[in-house]
């Protein structure tokens, strides 16, 4: 999982991983790092051709908001329960909790 810049700027990233631990996932690993396009573009690899993708790519990386976590989460299914939580068309959802995308 990677938190985006918007997210380290607002300073809600503990909250967010309390809300992923508050579903019983536990943080195995974490980085701070800096991503250029190629590992942007290669981590929203599933994101190609839906037409957000570009400017998803062009935000994490552009006007110096280079900086993102980067994650591993462990737990039951948790790559189909992280989208679940983290997705806005879940009403119960992070990113509407905290206001972001």
């Amino acid at each position: 999982m990677l938190l985006k810049p918007k997210s380290l700027g607002q300073g809600i990233n503990q909250k967010i991983i309390a809300g992923f631990e508050k579903y019983g996932f536990k943080l195995i690993s974490m980085k701070f790092a800096g991503g250029d396009k190629q590992h942007m573009s290669d981590y929203f690899h599933h994101a190609k051709g839906k037409g957000f993708h570009d400017d998803l790519i062009e935000y994490c990386t552009s006007n110096g908001q280079k900086d993102v976590w980067i994650m591993v989460w462990e737990g039951v299914d948790v790559i189909n329960q992280a989208q679940k939580i983290c997705g806005y068309t879940n009403p119960g959802a992070l990113s509407g909790h905290f206001l972001i995308t």
